[in-house]
């Protein structure tokens, strides 16, 4: 998820972008039924940790700053 954000280069209000311009879980009906899809939880959890931020328009970026003190760091790497 934090390379779809570094990838579309949304890393400040005014480079956020909207969901429906990230490539995320665009999944057919098909594949659902194959694997759960957990994406909009992770966002959800990340966007409760101020990792991804919301605008007031409602795009959104990932927060680099937020991210480099922040234990799921450490995770990511290790991936």
């Amino acid at each position: 998820l934090f390379m779809i954000f570094r990838n579309a280069k949304a890393f400040s209000p005014e480079t956020a972008r909207f969901l429906d311009e990230l490539p995320i879980a665009r999944r057919s009906l098909l594949s659902f039924s194959v694997a759960r899809d957990y994406t909009p939880q992770i966002l959800q959890m990340l966007i409760k940790e101020n990792i991804i931020n919301i605008t007031e328009e409602g795009r959104l970026f990932l927060s680099e700053e937020a991210l480099t003190g922040h234990r799921l760091n450490s995770l990511y790497k290790k991936v």
